[in-house]
């Protein structure tokens, strides 16, 4: 991800991301708990091979640190269901990844 732009529309927030390479992933927030450090949001549209995307990330307390979770669930579109598991893994992946490092 190059970049990441909030908005607002009809009272609804939403995220828009700039992927690397081109291509954005238009995001529209559906909750968000602070104290229970968690919030859920949707996919409106992206290139991603999936469609009724929904996920949510939750941050625990773990041993001293913390715990992040990241669930999601969604259709796989023009792909098979593996290879869109495939792509939404890649980017759980490399999101934990992003936030690890910049919590050192």
């Amino acid at each position: 991800m190059e970049k990441c732009e909030l908005s607002e529309k009809d009272g609804a927030s939403f995220r828009t991301l700039s992927l690397k390479g081109g291509g954005t992933i238009l995001e529209k927030l559906v909750s968000r708990d602070d104290a229970a450090m968690t919030y859920t949001y949707t996919i409106v549209e992206s290139p991603l091979p999936v469609a009724n995307y929904e996920s949510t990330l939750t941050v625990k307390a773990e041993d001293g640190g913390s715990e992040i979770e990241w669930e999601g669930e969604f259709d796989a579109k023009g792909a098979s269901d593996d290879d869109a598991k495939k792509v939404i893994e890649g980017i759980y992946t490399s999101g934990i990844d992003g936030i690890l490092a910049a919590a050192k």
